[in-house]
């Protein structure tokens, strides 16, 4: 699908613009989803900072639940409840280990979230495609219609925000490299529509 979306951009911009647009997404993915990821970073790193200052019940769930579990790390149910009680006891012999286990996370987290920007890529082609053949009909399997790629392209966008800002645990995917490299794409092909040869 992208060979042939790719293959129709490139006959109308050529290989050499079209290679620059796809390595300047590639470009946007990174920068967007290195933003986000250390804007994550930066609460995770506040919230175990204030667990090692008080460690309380509430600076736990916070750290766990409101950061932790939606950058993908987390503690099973029982461990949880096990901790959770202790420390609404007044326990805080765990702490220490705590800290240690929610610094470990934080330096995991920063470790793990790599990202090469193909996908971003991607979408930026998914776009620069939508911007040229705007009314360009599309079919997918398992839909039984079909729609305009302008319409398809803003449905794809569309799900990736909603996906980007529900930080579902557990959800892998680089949504926000996808939006970077259409929002980057966007940017160049407005900066070169007097320039551009557009379909008739």
């Amino acid at each position: 699908w992208l060979a042939m979306i790719g293959s129709l951009v490139e006959m109308v911009w050529g290989s050499k613009r079209l290679l620059f647009f796809y390595l300047a997404c590639g470009l946007g993915a990174v920068a967007l989803h290195m933003a986000v990821t250390m804007w994550q970073l930066h609460g995770l790193e506040q919230a175990a900072a204030a667990f090692e200052l008080a460690p309380t019940h509430g600076h736990f769930v916070d750290f766990f639940i409101n950061h932790a579990n939606k950058m993908g790390v987390g503690l099973n149910e029982e461990v949880m409840a096990q901790v959770e009680a202790q420390l609404m006891n007044g326990d805080k012999s765990i702490a220490p280990e705590l800290t240690k286990n929610m610094q470990d996370a934080v330096v995991m987290i920063r470790d793990s979230h790599r990202v090469v920007g193909a996908s971003g890529c991607v979408f930026g082609v998914m776009v620069a495609f939508a911007f040229l053949f705007p009314n360009q009909e599309m079919g997918f399997f398992m839909l039984p219609f079909r729609m305009s790629s302008r319409t398809f392209v803003g449905l794809m966008l569309l799900t990736e925000v909603i996906r980007g800002i529900s930080d579902v645990p557990g959800d892998n995917v680089a949504h926000f490299a996808h939006l970077g490299g259409a929002l980057l794409g966007t940017l160049v092909i407005l900066g070169w529509y007097g320039e551009l040869r557009w379909p008739k």
